[in-house]
């Protein structure tokens, strides 16, 4: 009996852990077409600077996402290249694209389906940060032809800084280059920040498995059916949705349906808190 309490205390308290993997920075509801991510123009950059005192957690950066409101416009979006940094500073002033210190950790395709919620994706590499200094963000689309602006283009939820210019941008039909002008503004995007945890998931309780990964047939995801896992979702390398279902314990992936390549999995509970996400091969 102790021994089954004691194994029920660790899931607990592995669950909860893996469960606070996931940060969000903003729960406004102000809505704009300009930040981050904007489709009416055929460039746009947007730079923010999230304080560590509202992600108040350290470790590796695994994926980030952004809250989207609406628009019928839902092609993925092109060319959309994301870079990471610490920085001491907590407000941004207005000036010149610069992208010394940074990082790049994602270069690709944003998804953009229809409807509200978060859009995510994994990063190419992750980001490791240690919460002493703030976390600055840098969103530069490439070329892509402008679409019409309300109601085609998305459109995202932000919150207003109550400490200033937080935030940068740039829209137009100019390429962005060393001397696109910067103008700032409070207008912080809303941010989901999944922090890595696979390997607490693995160490912790052992009873997670995906195997076998890279798969030319069938994937076996294996996991307690007491744990909060209760949904699987599978996405191509363009950031489109290819599988959702419930899942409760086991779940067996037929990969000979879909095309060879990279695909992403996503694991979550009932309320959409991702217990773990990686990378699956199918052959």
């Amino acid at each position: 009996m102790i021994k089954h309490f004691t194994l029920f205390i660790l899931l607990i308290i592995s669950f909860s852990t893996l469960s606070a993997q996931t940060v969000t920075v903003g729960t406004g509801t102000s809505i704009s077409a300009f930040s981050p991510i904007i489709r009416s123009y055929d460039y746009c950059l947007y730079e923010v600077i999230y304080q560590a005192a509202d992600i108040n957690m350290s470790g590796n950066i695994a994926g980030i996402g952004f809250q989207r409101v609406d628009g019928t416009y839902i092609d993925s979006i092109a060319d959309v290249t994301i870079y990471m940094k610490q920085t001491s500073n907590t407000t941004m002033t207005a000036g010149t694209c610069d992208t010394t210190g940074y990082t790049r950790v994602f270069n690709g395709k944003w998804p953009n389906d229809a409807g509200s919620g978060w859009r995510e994706h994994l990063l190419d590499s992750m980001f490791t940060y240690d919460n002493n200094f703030n976390l600055q963000v840098l969103i530069v689309k490439g070329y892509e032809p402008a679409v019409g602006s309300t109601p085609v283009s998305p459109r995202w939820y932000y919150t207003t800084s109550t400490i200033g210019t937080q935030a940068r941008r740039y829209y137009g039909n100019s390429p962005i280059n060393s001397g696109t002008n910067l103008s700032t503004t409070n207008f912080i995007s809303n941010i989901r920040i999944q922090f890595d945890a696979v390997g607490t998931i693995e160490i912790a309780n052992h009873q997670t498995q995906i195997y076998p990964n890279p798969s030319e047939g069938l994937v076996q995801f294996s996991f307690a059916p007491e744990s909060d896992i209760k949904n699987l979702t599978v996405f191509n390398i363009n950031g489109q949705q290819v599988l959702n279902t419930p899942v409760n314990g086991n779940y067996t992936l037929n990969s000979r349906i879909y095309s060879s390549g990279i695909y992403f999995y996503r694991l979550t509970d009932t309320r959409q808190n991702i217990i773990r996400q990686g990378k699956l091969i199918l052959k």
